[in-house]
């Protein structure tokens, strides 16, 4: 039961909306025994359908307050998140292979795992590795075809921009 009201009721503030307006409506119908109790004399309370007029303006308003809070809800889904950007430390020294792959990228457009793996002498599991690592810090971009062709890799702006602060071109 829980696992459904969060799904149908997400925020905090759509779940306090229906609580309240429950809360609110059951209340109501006792408010004559309530005033009765209290010693005050209410005739507007003493009727049935005066009481029962008022639950269903709690519920309507209820109503309206979850509207509100389920769009404001949306609202917030649909708006994009703004990714925090990290610009890479070109002072930090990349491991050797790194630095060789983006050396090698910078002397050709483009290159296949193929290419690289085998101009390094190394696996293609380790070039795919550190390939993978370069891509992950915004130093390399890779295009990746549905038709079977290979990947291919290529320096972006952050790739040669470490190679030149670090005197590599």
């Amino acid at each position: 039961m829980k696992e459904l009201l969060e799904y149908v009721l997400p925020s905090k503030l759509s779940l306090s909306i229906v609580g309240a307006t429950t809360t609110l409506a059951t209340s109501v119908l006792f408010l004559n025994e309530l005033t009765q109790r209290l010693g005050l004399e209410s005739l507007w309370t003493d009727k049935l359908h005066n009481r029962l007029t008022l639950v269903l303006i709690i519920i309507f308003l209820g109503l309206v307050a979850l509207v509100i809070s389920l769009l404001i809800h949306i609202k917030t889904l649909n708006k994009p998140k703004k990714e925090k950007v990290v610009e890479p430390n070109f002072k930090v020294k990349l491991e050797q292979l790194k630095v060789e792959a983006l050396i090698l990228l910078s002397k050709t457009n483009h290159q296949t795992t193929k290419q690289i793996y085998t101009s390094l002498n190394i696996t293609e599991q380790l070039a795919l590795f550190h390939l993978t690592e370069l891509f992950n810090s915004d130093f390399i971009t890779n295009s990746i075809f549905m038709d079977g062709r290979p990947v291919l890799w290529r320096l972006n702006q952050n790739g040669r921009a470490y190679l030149v602060s670090n005197n590599l071109l």
